[in-house]
């Protein structure tokens, strides 16, 4: 557990930094909507918070370890009540719930964008993005208020030893909206690419700010269909561990020494698992970073390597002048064929 605990202490303070960087650099990029901005910044400020919830447990356990010889004063440090267990996991539990619902929300916000995308970009309509986001944090600050609460003590600090039954429930349902938020992700890329590909045929889609909410439909939808993916094989871990282990675990948990063994046995494994975590903040910035070249943009000046990134951003620049201008010329010609066939 010291190893464990350890490594997450260590993982957690460059996780941290590189979330708020990445919440930063995308907030900063204005060639991206309003709404995807926000949305996804608040996914990235909540991958740094359940970082830094998981630092807190970790920092506070490795204090505990090497502070006391004394075992009765390490038991009462380690062993801690209900209530203060849920105290000292409330950042953790606050951050993984906001990454949770983020992405569902997400999927709502990209489904909005693609109904609406003959005037999504023209609109702005910025009230969807903070509406959404304002009760995403509503819905998981109320669902703090009904957490377990009581002055019994465990030898480790975790919901599933409370509840076991109950968190299997909630992560298997986790698992189910995520499964569906990632079909949805997936099923969006395919209609916006199917109405990128029929715009040469329909002259409502000419519009240059119709292609390009399009172009931005699919990057977007592209880039969460990953980040969904790891989402699901996390839950998914979850549930099997909660499964395995904790199935001998009551409902109403009395501690006995084999109620303790459980405990005991389980606690690895789930705090190895909240190392996904950081893992899971790693990969969304490595995938915003690759599949958006503004974001890559953005971020590389931050921390001082504008240079590179703007020589690589070139060429998508230039490709993006050059069919302006195709466009621009097109539009002209036709307006001039329109008049030339008024005049006869």
């Amino acid at each position: 557990m010291m190893a464990v605990y350890g490594a997450q202490a260590v993982a957690s303070i460059p996780t941290i930094l590189l979330a708020l960087l990445l919440a930063a650099a995308i907030l900063k990029t204005t060639s991206l909507h309003f709404n995807v901005r926000i949305s996804l910044a608040n996914l990235a400020f909540a991958t740094g918070l359940t970082d830094c919830g998981m630092g807190i447990v970790a920092f506070y356990q490795l204090y505990g370890l090497t502070s006391f010889n004394d075992e009765d004063k390490l038991c009462d440090w380690v062993a801690l009540s209900q209530t203060n267990c849920r105290l000292l996991r409330t950042v953790h539990n606050i951050g993984s719930l906001v990454v949770l619902t983020s992405l569902l929300f997400l999927a709502v916000e990209r489904l909005c964008a693609t109904v609406q995308f003959k005037t999504y970009e023209q609109h702005q309509n910025r009230s969807l993005g903070i509406g959404l986001v304002v009760v995403q944090w509503l819905i998981v600050l109320a669902s703090q208020t009904n957490g377990v609460s009581g002055d019994a003590r465990f030898p480790y600090c975790q919901g599933v030893i409370s509840s076991p039954r109950m968190t299997e429930i909630f992560v298997g349902t986790c698992l189910i909206v995520q499964l569906l938020g990632l079909g949805a992700f997936v099923i969006l890329v395919f209609i916006n690419k199917h109405k990128m590909r029929t715009y040469h045929m329909n002259r409502a889609l000419q519009l240059l700010s119709t292609r390009y909410q399009l172009n931005e439909n699919v990057k977007t939808t592209k880039l969460m269909v990953p980040i969904s993916a790891v989402n699901c094989a996390i839950f998914a871990v979850s549930l099997f561990i909660i499964i395995v282990f904790a199935r001998d675990l009551p409902e109403t948990t009395i501690l006995t020494d084999a109620s303790a063994h459980v405990m005991i046995s389980i606690a690895p494994w789930l705090e190895l698992l909240t190392l996904s975590m950081p893992l899971f903040t790693v990969t969304f910035c490595a995938v915003t970073v690759v599949y958006s070249p503004t974001i890559r943009v953005t971020m590389f000046r931050m921390v001082g390597l504008g240079t590179w990134a703007q020589s690589q951003h070139t060429a998508h620049v230039l490709a993006a002048e050059n069919a302006n201008a195709k466009n621009i010329y097109f539009r002209q010609l036709q307006q001039q064929w329109k008049r030339t066939a008024t005049h006869k």
